[in-house]
């Protein structure tokens, strides 16, 4: 997806929100469910729109085995080079699109 068309679509799903619910509607979280690949742009676009994080499925398997591995699933995202001081919190799901054991709101669960 083109920046501009990320923007727009952003701008319009906000505006439909915010029609529809008001400010108690407007997100605060972000979820990309099936990017490939992740720029830091798209990260500060989440952020200049006002979200506190994003959440994300797909990332190279070596990569995702190394932040499993290592406990840093989560991290902060420096969405600017020049000021450390901004962040957008970044989750990279742990199973794919499920949820994490001992947190499944399925009936098909047995947790």
């Amino acid at each position: 997806v083109h920046y501009s068309d990320s923007i727009d679509q952003l701008t319009r799903g906000l505006a439909f929100l915010n029609a529809t619910f008001g400010d108690c509607g407007r997100p605060r979280v972000a979820w990309q469910i099936d990017p490939f690949g992740h720029a830091r742009e798209q990260a500060r676009i989440f952020l200049d729109a006002g979200f506190d994080g994003v959440y994300f499925q797909r990332m190279d398997f070596r990569e995702k085995d190394r932040r499993l591995k290592n406990k840093t699933a989560e991290v902060l995202w420096r969405t600017d080079e020049r000021d450390n001081t901004k962040g957008l919190f970044t989750h990279m799901l742990y199973q794919s699109y499920c949820s994490p054991p001992g947190f499944c709101f399925d009936s098909k669960c047995n947790d």
